[in-house]
């Protein structure tokens, strides 16, 4: 992952082509069945500056999970119902990463630790 570039979340607008991203799955939508029988997922992914939606197309919509770290080659953004989403596109590509950087590792654990404590003091 060194050679490449890769944009933050909070860098990202309208019209970006060629967007290469590293991220955390948030949440996982719900499929929806288009009229050519394809699946379509909205994902909400983060990075350490900021959150977006992401369209995820077919299996790998339906392969990923919360607490994925997912790397994107090739995308884009658009905006779809006045938010800004993220696209593979055609020639895109979205991967798990396995062995993630230790930043994302840092910024995950910190997020998990902050929820647990909003989770705490929602509930005393």
């Amino acid at each position: 992952m060194s050679n490449i570039e890769y944009v933050q979340i909070k860098d990202l607008k309208p019209g970006m082509k060629n967007i290469n991203a590293v991220f955390i799955v948030l949440e996982v939508g719900p499929p929806t069945l288009t009229k050519e029988a394809r699946e379509v997922r909205t994902l909400r992914v983060a990075d350490a500056t900021a959150s977006v939606n992401l369209s995820v197309w077919d299996e790998p919509g339906a392969l990923l999970q919360p607490g994925d770290i997912v790397r994107l080659t090739r995308g884009y953004a658009s905006l779809w119902r006045a938010a800004l989403t993220l696209y593979s596109g055609k020639s895109g590509d979205i991967q798990k990463v396995h062995h993630p950087p230790d930043n994302i590792l840092k910024w995950y654990q910190y997020i998990q630790h902050v929820q647990y404590i909003n989770i705490l003091f929602c509930c005393m």
